[in-house]
């Protein structure tokens, strides 16, 4: 969605004061609509899609056998691959932190495969959900 606001306070002076002057007469539309560009911008407003924000997460490997895991980035109805995956991980080993895109409250959201698919219950996220590392 696109709002409309003052460039700045005195930019919301000057129009309302050429804004009585077209009211008046004195200036026409054409004067008008260049104070309109002049002292009014066009913002877009962030949806709850929007990318604002990383998280920092990790996958640890729970299971007492080596699996190669994939890691994708789900945010905003897409399926991308995170950078270094996928990763090789050992019994107990937990992966290095990855970036997922957020919304600016930090909400993101992942998946992850294996090569020798194990079950979802196998392979789990660091402390049982997207760990956050500051």
């Amino acid at each position: 969605m696109v709002k409309r606001r003052y460039r700045t306070e005195a930019s919301e002076a000057i129009h309302s004061a050429a804004s009585a002057l077209a009211q008046a007469s004195v200036i026409d539309r054409k004067a008008m609509r260049e104070y309109d560009e002049l002292c009014i911008e066009e913002v877009r407003e962030s949806t709850a899609n929007d990318v604002n924000a990383t998280v920092s997460a990790r996958v640890k490997n729970s299971t007492s056998a080596d699996y190669r895991v994939h890691v994708f980035d789900l945010f905003g109805g897409g399926r991308v691959e995170v950078q270094g995956s996928p990763f090789s991980l050992s019994e107990g080993d937990a992966s290095p932190a990855f970036a997922l895109r957020a919304n600016a409250t930090g909400a993101g959201a992942m998946a992850y495969a294996c090569d020798a698919g194990p079950s979802l219950s196998d392979i789990s996220v660091v402390n049982g959900e997207i760990k956050v590392i500051t």
